[in-house]
């Protein structure tokens, strides 16, 4: 069996599964390539347009509004899991 391509290898916490979910649909990507270190910097699918999808069903899973200045700076898997209420 190969190993999992997972970028991290710590395991994610409920909040990081929950973003990584959203993620890995938003950008059309299986979610075992995702990891709790994943972010815009090492994700190549994850570009600005797909960080809007994202950020778009974070707000809609979680019915939390992001402002512009958070949707700029909080590109990652352990940023969005944060603000996990």
């Amino acid at each position: 069996m190969a190993a999992s391509p997972m970028k991290n290898q710590s395991m994610p916490d409920t909040k990081q599964q929950a973003v990584i979910e959203i993620i890995a649909k938003a950008l059309d990507i299986p979610a075992d390539e995702l990891g709790p270190d994943s972010s815009m910097d090492n994700t190549p699918s994850w570009d600005s347009i797909g960080h809007l999808t994202i950020c778009m069903e974070f707000e809609r899973r979680f019915g939390r509004a992001l402002d512009l200045d958070t949707i700029v700076t909080t590109s990652s898997v352990r940023g969005l899991a944060a603000l996990v209420p």
